[in-house]
């Protein structure tokens, strides 16, 4: 039995650049509670994993950061590497945060990974 292959990194790929683009959108809208772009930005088949380890699915999402369930004060984020495996992208990346959940101020550190559909919306 051979060892799989490790997936190559791609730094230069017009696709993967996008995904700066759209981890920026989608960090923006959490922010602001543009639930119009995340609901536009986000897959159906969405599960948020949240840093106590609870998931929500994207309409549970959506309706709690549109209710102010989930209040983002402040986001810092990057993107560090970004792996193609398919059509599909891995963002590997940071997000530090202030944020009120269901009125309980919370300080976030956390790394993050971001799944990315290269094929556009869902159908």
């Amino acid at each position: 039995m051979t060892a799989p292959e490790t997936p190559r990194v791609e730094t230069h790929c017009p696709d993967l650049c996008a995904i700066r683009g759209l981890e920026d959108r989608r960090y923006k809208a959490m922010l602001r509670a543009d639930t119009a772009t995340l609901s536009a930005l986000l897959s159906e088949a969405m599960i948020y994993t949240h840093s106590d380890g609870s998931q929500d699915g994207k309409a549970d999402y959506i309706v709690k950061v549109g209710d102010r369930r989930y209040v983002y004060r402040s986001i810092e984020h990057g993107v560090g590497d970004i792996v193609r495996l398919g059509t599909t992208a891995l963002a590997h990346g940071w997000m530090r945060s202030q944020v009120d959940v269901e009125g309980v101020a919370r300080s976030l550190d956390n790394v993050s990974l971001a799944i990315w559909s290269l094929n556009g919306p869902d159908p």
